[in-house]
């Protein structure tokens, strides 16, 4: 049985709904507070192009959960949920379709072990990225993972995958990948 990306969306964002009301609920029996803004603050977050709140924990001053409005991207919103201090969910509101949902999964030694991406209307994720020692991209189509091969054409760099042992140009139309005919 597959799971859709929605429902692994919401069962993502779910766990981590709980993993902040656990730590958010009252302590009182332990510390004596029962009082939502002693344990989290809302911190205003800035960059040379982008602009945010992020809510943290007090005691720890962990990230639990941040939005940003990305100077760099025309506008566009990008919602994060954060899991042991990490980024681990990048919600990307379009103005029209479904978000852009990003998972990123880290290794036993905090680094990056991959990037899963789920762009447009397609009921699964629709690109990743893996790392042993570099990223490689790879895009979901025909049913299949597909490494992303560069090739460059009179000086513009254009994506492709080999299908059939042809290299063919990737398109991202109608919320799915496609090879140019």
């Amino acid at each position: 049985m597959s799971l859709t990306k929605a429902t692994i969306a919401t069962v993502i964002a779910c766990l981590l709904l709980i993993d902040v009301c656990l730590r958010a609920r009252p302590q009182s029996h332990k510390s004596g507070s029962d009082n939502f803004n002693d344990l989290l603050a809302l911190v205003n977050v800035q960059t040379n192009t982008d602009r945010g709140i992020m809510l943290v924990d007090k005691k720890t001053g962990d990230p639990l959960w941040a939005k940003y409005v990305l100077g760099g991207s025309n506008g566009n919103d990008c919602l994060s949920l954060f899991f042991n201090r990490r980024d681990v969910v990048d919600v990307f509101p379009q103005r029209s379709g479904p978000p852009w949902i990003s998972v990123t999964f880290y290794g036993e030694d905090g680094s990056v072990n991959a990037i899963w991406a789920s762009k447009g209307n397609n009921a699964c994720f629709t690109e990743r990225r893996q790392s042993e020692h570099e990223f490689k991209r790879e895009v979901w189509f025909d049913e299949a993972w597909h490494p992303v091969d560069y090739r460059t054409n009179q000086g513009s760099t254009l994506g492709g995958i080999v299908v059939s042992g042809k290299w063919q140009h990737l398109l991202f139309t109608n919320g799915s990948w496609a090879v140019e005919p």
